[in-house]
């Protein structure tokens, strides 16, 4: 198996994290439709994207709320997360490829795992990322690293959304279910509030508003994030200004 993993929603302020997977046997497919780095489309593109992959490749997600990003950020960094979830989501494939393989350890030991490292150093992602697996395979982190046996599995490149095509589709996924999350919440709330990132200035604007009127924010907003910090400040040193 060739298996690619990706993530969507590394940055924003609202909204949750998903994790994609794709596993295939080769990627000619993947050749053939031209599969690109979800960014490099637009919404309705991608979707028609995601339309060809879904019955021809294998995928997974795993999805972490914006409430259980707070949560983790308690005791994790947010490298950390990531890792858990990209071990989390091969499990969650593995699952869904157990008629082929007996165990995920079976699963990796006959496939290449490429993924788009989120640590600046791509070989200790990759050595994280086996530690994690060699959990799920009923190893110590220590051993698994030790051996090799896993890590020499993972091929962990920044950018491999650009340089592999099962990356790239790993990345549509990703970027196709949280943008479907996203339109959720925004019908939720009853507000577009743009993509939810602290650089769109829509979004900065619509938890600016909601912060002055509620001072508080609304469901599914990152709390931990630093953008919410100096939203607060900004909004409560306007208020003092024109108290004074």
């Amino acid at each position: 198996m060739i298996i690619g993993i990706d993530e969507a929603g590394r940055g924003p302020a609202i909204g949750p994290l998903l994790v994609g997977a794709v596993a295939v046997d080769n990627d000619d497919f993947l050749k053939k439709i031209e599969v690109k780095d979800s960014k490099r489309y637009s919404n309705s593109s991608r979707e028609a994207v995601f339309r060809q992959l879904k019955d021809k490749v294998c995928f997974s997600v795993e999805m972490i709320t914006a409430e259980n990003i707070d949560i983790k950020r308690k005791s994790l960094t947010l490298n950390r997360i990531e890792v858990n979830a990209f071990a989390a989501v091969l499990h969650r494939l593995f699952k869904k490829l157990s008629y082929r393989f007996d165990d995920l350890s079976h699963m990796i030991s006959n496939s290449m795992i490429y993924v788009d490292s989120c640590d600046v150093n791509e070989e200790r992602f990759a050595r994280d990322l086996a530690g994690e697996l060699a959990g799920y395979c009923g190893k110590s982190g220590t051993q698994a690293n030790m051996d090799n046996n896993i890590f020499s599995h993972i091929v962990s490149k920044h950018k491999a959304d650009v340089k592999f095509p099962v990356v790239s589709a790993a990345s549509v996924v990703a970027k196709t279910f949280r943008e479907r999350e996203i339109e959720k919440i925004k019908h939720k709330l009853g507000e577009d509030f743009g993509s939810g990132y602290p650089s769109d200035q829509r979004s900065r604007q619509y938890l600016e508003d909601y912060f002055r009127k509620n001072r508080t924010f609304p469901q599914y907003v990152r709390h931990s994030w630093d953008t919410l910090n100096k939203i607060k400040k900004k909004v409560c040193t306007t208020s003092l200004e024109d108290f004074l």
